[in-house]
C-alpha cells in the first residue's frame, strides 16, 4: 500500500478514535443501535460496496467506501463530511 494512503488511513483512524474517550468501548450492539437512533453516536461503515451488498449495512450507519474512488483524500473528506467536521462525533 502506498505510504500516502497509509498516512491518510492512519489519520482517518485517528479521527474515528478521537471520540472514543466519550463513548463506551464495550457498548453492546442493542445499546449502540439505540444510541445511533437517538443521535448520540455516529456509526460509520468503512467497508466497500461489494461488502455492503454481501452483508447489508446496520440501520442508521453512514457508508464510506474504504477504497474511495478519489483516493485517501476523498475517503477522509467524506468521513469528515459524515460527522459534519466534528472530530469528536
Amino acid at each position: 500500500m502506498p505510504v500516502s494512503i497509509v498516512r491518510h488511513l492512519t489519520f482517518a483512524l485517528a479521527l474515528l478514535t478521537a471520540g472514543f474517550a466519550h463513548a463506551d468501548p464495550d457498548m453492546a450492539a442493542p445499546d449502540a443501535a439505540a444510541a445511533v437512533a437517538a443521535g448520540k453516536i455516529t456509526l460509520i461503515d468503512i467497508r466497500t460496496p461489494p461488502e455492503w451488498k454481501e452483508t447489508g449495512v446496520a440501520r442508521g450507519a453512514k457508508q464510506v467506501n474504504m477504497l474511495h474512488p478519489q483516493g485517501a483524500k476523498g475517503f477522509v473528506d467524506q468521513l469528515l463530511g459524515e460527522v459534519k467536521g466534528d472530530r469528536n462525533a
